[in-house]
């Protein structure tokens, strides 16, 4: 609360964006199945692409994310991400 004003903790998924930081104030637009689905699908397309023979799409990524195994890639390029409700409270 430095300014004056309440910052509202995010949702751990948010971290999924690459320019959203832990407490970044959000539109209410944005919610956490939101950025979920659409990172989902994202790396649903990654994979049917790798699979049908093209090349791995490397997708911008928090480390942290790697690092506490909620993202995971094998060794073609394949992601994998963990449940939605393994976000909460990253």
């Amino acid at each position: 609360m430095q300014y004056g004003y309440q910052v509202s903790q995010n949702h751990g998924v948010y971290q999924l964006c690459g320019s959203m930081s832990r407490n970044q104030p959000t539109t209410v637009a944005m919610n956490a199945q939101r950025v979920y689905d659409t990172l989902c699908s994202r790396t649903k397309l990654i994979n049917a692409k790798i699979d049908a023979g093209g090349k791995a799409t490397t997708l911008f990524l928090d480390k942290h994310l790697l690092a506490v195994g909620l993202v995971e890639r094998d060794e073609k390029g394949r992601y994998a991400i963990a449940p939605l409700a393994n976000f909460v409270g990253l």
